[in-house]
Order: structure tokens, then C-alpha cells, then sequence
């Protein structure tokens, strides 16, 4: 039995590293396994299990840890909402974000669809410091694991793991974490935070800004190359109701620089009024001072009032209303 464990440890480290390396490795992204179950008779034919939906007989999951008793898959990654300060917290079991080459179900094909960039246009447009992910992750041991198929088959290329499933799928446990920008809230903790409604049961159509081109808000040097380059998330202050003309919703035309280059575009995604003192006192804040200064193209006080629009990096759909999020996914 312990020569079974480490025969099925050893060829797992060899399909992730491509040797047998130690176990203090970080797995690289992208590492899937196709996990099966052994009693499956009618693999690949889905038609066979009228509750394949409900019960899947092989899943396919990408390993995220290699421990000395067995492998951790990311399990799904959803929506949710997280108020540090009040202790709420909710998800959107709408939306599967988990990459994968075939799609487990329909809220997993849901992240390519109209319905999945609705899901996601709410989520964005909420307070960036609200934003926050649910992370499930499902552990299998190295003695649950029967066969190993190193090959995989043209259906599913990845390697096979055959597992006799339970009640759990092929899981002996699983766990979910709250991960807010980079900051992990184990399940343990998120037991204890209170649940609310923060996500509805039908999400609104999209409704497409007013256009503004960048030239026009006449914004100084910094704050105007931040948007130029702009991939992802991004922060506008304005001082003296300079941006006045911006609100959520709002995009952002900027022109291409060259030939090389394309229009593209920021959506102002959330705004709201504060003042330079609440910005700087808050923890771990990334405000800093020189910026405000900068923005306001004077000295400030702690008491000067300050709008704060949140911009994203998008594209614009070819039709319909729905933005894609340039996302780097950092910090997730």
C-alpha cells in the first residue's frame, strides 16, 4: 500500500514537472488532469447519464498543490462580494470562472457567453474594494488515485486519474476560500462573516456610456499615461470638479499611438466623493499623497474633497452591449 502511494506520488510529480521533483515546488498554471470514475462504463458518451450535470462522472481540474499525502485541484472560481469592515459577504452561483478546455456544466460554459459578461459587468461595477473571488479547492490523496493514465485519449489529452467517486465526486474533502485582491479569508473565517444579498437572482442588461475622448479631459502627464497604458484596473482623482463630465459607466476613448497600435478603451466602472485624509487613512490604501497633488495640480489638505473613479481597461463588442475586461487576473 505505501509502494502504491509513492509509485502514484512519483507519477503525478513527473506529469506536472516533467520529473521527479521535490514537493516544495509551486505547481506551474494550467496543469490539468481529467479525473474519472473507475465505475464509468460509458466514457465519453455523456448521453448515457441523464444527470450528468448533477453527476459527473469525470472532471476535468487543474492541480494547484502537490502535498505529501496528495493533490489539490481548483475545484471553481466565482463572483463574490466582501465587506471587510462590516463582515458580509456573498457569491454568484451564476458563473464558474475555472478555465477549462471542456466545459464542466452550464454555469462553467456560462463564462463565455452573454449571460456569464452580464455576471461579470455587476461584479465590476461594484466598489472595487467589495470585489472579491470565491476559490473552491478539492483534495485527492494519492491512495484514492487506482490508475494513472499518463496519455490521456483525442476526447480529453490531459492524463487520466481513475478514482472510484463518492458523495463528493472524486473529492475525499473539499474547501473554499474568499480571496480579496491577493488577501485569503479561509473557509473557516467565512463561516463566521454574515451572508447577505449582495448579488440578484436575475442580473440587468448592460447599458453602453457615454463616449468621451481622452484629449478632452485634460488630464496632466501622469494620470494621462496611466490611462494610455491602462491593462487592467486603474484609478482617476479629480480635484475641483475637473472630471465632471465622467460617471459610472462612462468610457474612455483612447486614440492608437501608431501603426502598431488600436484604439481602445476605459470604463469608468465606479465614482465616488471622499476626501484626501479618508483615502490616505485607509490600510494598505496605495494612495499616496504626491499623487493627490499631482491630480489636483496643487497643494491639498486632508480635508479637500476628492472624486475617485475607478476605470477599467476594455473592448468594445462587435454587437450588443457587452464590454470585455482587459483582466490580468493579478492579485486573484
Amino acid at each position: 500500500e505505501l509502494k502504491f502511494n509513492i509509485n502514484n506520488k512519483n507519477k503525478v510529480l513527473k506529469l506536472i514537472f516533467g520529473s521527479d521533483r521535490s514537493l516544495d515546488q509551486s505547481v506551474p498554471r494550467g496543469k490539468a488532469f481529467l479525473l474519472r470514475d473507475i465505475k464509468a462504463a460509458h466514457y465519453p458518451d455523456q448521453r448515457e447519464y441523464p444527470d450528468f450535470e448533477k453527476n459527473r462522472r469525470w472532471e476535468e481540474h487543474d492541480a494547484v498543490q502537490v502535498t505529501a499525502k496528495g493533490i489539490v485541484f481548483k475545484i471553481r472560481e466565482r463572483y463574490a462580494y466582501f465587506d471587510k469592515v462590516k463582515q458580509e459577504w456573498d457569491v454568484s452561483m451564476a458563473v464558474d470562472l475555472t478555465p477549462r478546455r471542456h466545459n464542466t456544466d452550464r454555469a462553467n460554459q456560462m463564462r463565455l457567453e452573454e449571460g456569464g459578461k452580464k455576471v461579470d459587468r455587476f461584479w465590476r461595477h461594484l466598489p472595487r474594494r467589495l470585489q472579491a473571488k470565491l476559490m473552491v479547492y478539492g483534495f485527492v490523496p494519492f491512495e484514492d488515485m487506482l490508475i494513472i493514465d499518463d496519455k490521456g485519449d483525442p476526447e480529453y489529452t490531459d492524463p487520466h486519474v481513475f478514482i472510484d467517486f463518492g458523495p463528493n465526486g472524486p473529492f475525499r474533502y473539499s474547501a473554499a476560500n474568499l480571496v480579496e485582491h491577493g488577501a485569503v479569508i479561509h473557509g473557516a473565517e467565512v463561516e463566521k462573516l454574515k451572508r447577505i444579498s449582495a448579488f440578484p437572482s436575475k442580473f440587468p442588461e448592460p447599458a453602453k456610456g457615454d463616449i468621451h475622448d481622452l484629449e478632452t479631459l485634460n488630464l496632466n502627464g501622469d494620470a494621462k499615461r496611466n490611462v494610455e497604458y491602462l491593462r487592467g484596473a486603474g484609478t482617476l482623482f479629480s480635484f475641483d470638479g475637473r472630471l465632471k463630465s465622467l460617471s459610472e459607466g462612462s468610457l474612455i476613448r483612447i486614440p492608437k499611438k501608431d501603426e502598431n497600435s488600436s484604439e481602445h478603451y476605459a470604463e469608468v466602472t465606479h465614482a465616488f466623493e471622499t476626501t484626501t485624509g479618508a483615502l490616505l487613512g485607509q490600510e494598505q490604501s496605495g494612495f499616496y499623497r504626491s499623487q493627490l497633488r499631482d491630480s489636483a495640480g496643487r497643494e491639498i489638505t486632508d480635508a479637500d474633497a476628492v472624486m475617485v473613479y475607478e476605470i477599467y481597461a476594455v473592448m468594445l463588442p462587435f454587437e450588443g452591449n457587452c464590454l470585455t475586461y482587459l483582466d490580468q487576473s493579478v492579485g486573484w
